[in-house]
């Protein structure tokens, strides 16, 4: 893959590429005269304190501990009067869990619309700074849809929490999870060893080059820790019948590792579509060999029938474009502006479906709410890309739970703010029509790929969810 490209995954329908690769200058020349966001300003600030003084948690806040770090679920003040009731089991459990540090934030305290994390924050007594688990709880469980509380939302809290979120149509989803989840965690004993698949196609340059500057660092780290059972799954090996029996079929992974095309509409997302909005971030799959139109049997959808085996706890790491979701509106670089992609933001329905089996449910997904951008892979910022999951991956494995897990790459996110907003400033304030020199221009499109990218990066399910049963001692 050539630096002075950028590549987004995805493909339409029709088997092309959903979009277009862009030049740095092109993505600099989009940006020119764009003025940092007040969610970006804040992080710069934020972040500039987080480095001198604190960690996510106040001092002897132990992330392991429920009873430590605490437990919060948050509705909207909107939300359907059946959701407790159908979430009651993993409440309860995480109640016990939790103890004094149990909160639960519904009815006129729950989120009001259009309320900010800024508003949320001081009706809780918090500001910017670690997490006081006195005031509000480390672990944070958003339970509605992403027009009743934004994805943006959710990504700003993210940076200080542990979020996780639970979206489904019906309340009988929400009963399966929580009953799967409390089943899980309650077994007897943990597996000695983990089961870690890594599965990707590889038939296109995008996917191959996700492989080898992702998935290919990351197997080469797992490869040399004790008691994992990695499987690679690339290329043709990776079908959609593999797909299906690892994530929580008949050859369950504890933890899956997938990196992938989603499928992308062409035409704005409307309620009179359902058929676009579930065929949207479908995981395309190695049974497809490029070139022609992906058909049903190479791409997985949320209805698509497996065979669940019992609970395994799976957690699935989606590298995929809307493969957690789809938001209103993304980035139209080719216009220099942003255009409407869907009427409403809405949960990918893969995801939903696998969250909510009757048997064989996933216990949380990591995934997307837009783009992938493989720029962000690479140059000075790609580095630290696959070591932050790695990191995650790892504090996974050593028992972690998976809000707590993926915190650096939050953080990766909020550090990438800061340098996202000077380039922002500094292009605001040059000269008008003074030309941005090439070097610049890949710096800034750099940093702007790599901040979209690990914002876009949300946890599906309870954040305290974590792999196998839970230690008696928590």
């Amino acid at each position: 893959m050539s630096e002075s490209t950028i590549y987004r995954l995805g493909l339409f329908p029709g088997g092309r590429p959903a979009f277009e690769p862009i030049s740095p200058a092109g993505l600099t020349a989009a940006l020119t005269g764009q003025d940092p966001s007040a969610e970006d300003l804040a992080l710069k600030q934020y972040t500039a304190g987080r480095k001198k003084t604190y960690l996510n948690v106040i001092h002897g806040v132990e992330p392991k501990n429920l009873a430590s770090a605490g437990w919060g679920l948050v509705l909207p003040r909107d939300s359907d009067d059946g959701l407790l009731d159908a979430l009651a089991p993993l409440i309860e459990h995480r109640r016990r869990q939790a103890g004094d540090r149990f909160y639960q934030i519904t009815g006129e305290e729950g989120l009001a619309p259009r309320e900010s994390k800024a508003a949320f924050l001081r009706r809780h007594f918090m500001g910017a700074g670690p997490v006081d688990p006195e005031k509000l709880p480390y672990y944070l469980l958003l339970v509605g849809s992403p027009e009743q509380i934004p994805f943006h939302f959710q990504q700003q809290l993210d940076v200080q929490f542990a979020v996780g979120r639970l979206h489904f149509d019906r309340l009988a989803d929400y009963a399966a999870y929580a009953r799967q989840v409390v089943e899980t965690e309650t077994r007897a004993a943990a597996a000695e060893t983990q089961a870690v698949a890594l599965w990707c196609p590889t038939h296109d340059a995008a996917t191959i080059a996700g492989y080898d500057l992702f998935l290919d660092p990351l197997s080469k780290v797992l490869a040399k820790k004790n008691n994992i059972n990695l499987r690679d799954m690339r290329g043709a090996a990776a079908t959609k019948a593999a797909f299906q029996a690892l994530a929580g079929g008949a050859d369950p992974a504890s933890l899956l590792v997938s990196l992938s095309h989603g499928m992308a509409a062409e035409e704005t997302i409307t309620a009179d579509r359902p058929d676009a909005r579930a065929a949207q971030g479908a995981l395309v799959c190695g049974d497809w060999r490029g070139g022609d139109a992906p058909w049903s049997d190479a791409y997985v959808l949320g209805p698509d029938s497996v065979q669940p085996a019992p609970n395994s706890g799976t957690i699935w790491f989606n590298l995929s474009c809307f493969g957690g979701g789809t938001p209103k509106i993304q980035p139209h670089f080719k216009a220099g502006r942003r255009r409407n992609i869907a009427d409403e933001a809405f949960v990918n329905a893969l995801s939903q479906k696998l969250l909510s089996r009757e048997r064989g449910a996933l216990q949380a997904v990591v995934s997307h709410v837009d783009l992938l951008y493989l720029h962000s892979f690479e140059g000075n910022h790609g580095g630290s890309y696959p070591a932050a999951f790695t990191s995650a991956v790892s504090a996974l494995l050593d028992g972690f739970p998976v809000g707590a897990a993926v915190d650096v790459v939050n953080q990766r996110y909020a550090e990438l703010a800061t340098e996202l907003t000077d380039h922002l400033e500094e292009l605001h304030w040059a000269d008008e029509g003074t030309p941005v020199d090439p070097e610049k221009a890949a710096a800034i499109a750099e940093t702007w790929c790599a901040h979209h990218d690990a914002r876009n990066y949300v946890v599906f399910g309870d954040p305290a969810v974590r792999l196998g049963p839970v230690p008696a001692t928590t």
